[in-house]
């Protein structure tokens, strides 16, 4: 056991090291790059407000009937709900709509509440491990 637990240490010093090697080299890349990455940071803004001006100005000039392309710019109409979530859930809950179980809320409570026939609580063991290792080793 103890050869294990010493090559465990050892790989996650490993670990360690070359995760700081990647984090060192990803500053200095990034350092490396300041000018090209703002430029593209400040492309990807402009490209986004450019599009969002044709969009808006594509749709103020749409007639309600002709969506075909022009320059490029076509209309697509989408169906799009609006509706109070809560009637929305009230309304699923009512119909049995199979609504996902909030396991972490659930568990909270069933932990505490012993009328929950259903479930059944039991102590498991789980081994554990140390995160620092080099304790044990000497």
């Amino acid at each position: 056991m103890r050869d294990k637990v010493a090559r465990l240490h050892e790989l996650r010093q490993e670990l360690m090291s070359a995760k700081t090697e990647i984090e060192d080299r990803q500053v200095q890349w990034q350092q490396d790059n300041k000018v090209i990455l703002d430029k593209c940071d400040d492309l990807v803004k402009r490209v986004k407000d450019a599009e969002d001006e044709i969009r808006r100005e594509r749709l103020d000039i749409w007639d309600g009937e002709d969506k075909s392309k022009q320059y490029g710019i076509g209309i697509r109409e989408m169906t799009q709900l609006k509706y109070n979530e809560e009637d929305a859930y009230n309304w699923a809950v009512k119909h049995s709509l199979a609504l996902r179980l909030d396991k972490k809320k659930f568990e909270a409570i069933a932990k505490v509440d012993k009328s929950l026939e259903f479930v059944v609580v039991r102590q498991v063991p789980t081994a554990t491990v140390a995160s620092n290792l080099a304790p044990y080793l000497k």
